[in-house]
């Protein structure tokens, strides 16, 4: 998403400076205060504060090293009895979503290491046993560039719908909006891409 959306902006608008921020609990307060102009995150995160736009569903796939020995017989089975890689983005308390999914079927996931950010995960994977579990978006670009492999999830989960989020208050201002629409319309060219 980031190398598209910052080739659109420049084309566009060359002057234009884009700032990423890391995900925290304060985020969703922070836009509504207007620090800043926009937030991706999973559907459902909107208040009265906000307005939001969906940008998409992905489904949820397991990505490993190439020859990973779980990838040779896929099955619940080989998917806990692997250590998992977590990327941990928000910061927040709780149970993911795969982790409350897995055991309501009565399977365990072992993290056996954690990240903060996607951009340490490839290279991880690429050199070690381990799994990671993430809504297929969020690594596809990366399989080819570390030699990695991916499989479906082996167990039902719904998609991870994303929405772009601004504030109710400040996301009308017409180069904020411009700025929205350069998000969503890089948002629809990574679903036309292999």
């Amino acid at each position: 998403l980031i190398p598209t959306l910052l080739h659109a902006v420049r084309d566009a608008a060359p002057g234009v400076r884009v700032d990423l921020a890391p995900y925290s609990p304060a985020a969703v307060r922070e836009l509504a205060e207007g620090r800043y102009d926009a937030l991706i995150a999973p559907d459902g995160m909107g208040n009265e504060d906000l307005r939001g736009q969906p940008l998409g569903t992905w489904p949820w796939a397991v990505f490993g090293r190439k020859g990973h020995p779980a990838f040779a017989d896929w099955s619940p089975e080989a998917w806990s009895d692997y250590p998992h890689l977590r990327v941990e983005t928000s910061g927040g308390p709780g149970q993911s979503p795969i982790d409350r999914r897995a055991s309501e079927l009565g399977i365990r996931r072992v993290v056996g290491a954690k990240v903060p950010n996607f951009s340490m995960a490839a290279q991880i994977l690429a050199q070690t046993d381990l799994l990671l579990t993430v809504p297929s978006v969020a690594m596809a670009n990366t399989v080819a560039a570390f030699h990695l492999e991916w499989r479906d999830l082996v167990f039902d989960l719904p998609d991870m719908g994303l929405s772009l989020f601004r504030s109710a208050a400040e996301g009308d201002e017409p180069g904020v909006r411009w700025f929205l629409e350069r998000v969503a319309t890089a948002f629809r060219r990574l679903d036309e891409s292999p």
